[in-house]
């Protein structure tokens, strides 16, 4: 995933090498030629692009609190805290 800086420079350069997404990919090294286009059309669309993923979640915040308490008990890392939400002895990273 790409930063809003980074797809916003790519998608200037774009616009400035007259659509030519050859020439962004070599200068930059990124992304691919799907993505370039369908962030200049967003960008077209929009005036901007957007500042965060619009991907949804594969999995809800209860089946990844889960999967991590399953994966710390079961390696005998019960006393590991992160920062996040209380866990039995455990904190969860939100």
């Amino acid at each position: 995933m790409y930063s809003y800086e980074n797809r916003l420079r790519a998608v200037k350069l774009y616009i400035q090498y007259d659509l030519s997404a050859s020439s962004v990919i070599n200068e930059l090294g990124y992304p691919d030629r799907h993505s370039l286009k369908a962030w200049y059309k967003e960008y077209i669309a929009n005036g901007d692009l957007r500042k965060g993923s619009s991907r949804d979640s594969k999995f809800s915040h209860e089946q990844r609190k889960a999967a991590i308490v399953h994966n710390i008990f079961r390696s005998g890392l019960q006393n590991v805290i992160c920062e996040g939400d209380y866990v039995g002895n455990i904190f969860y990273r939100t």
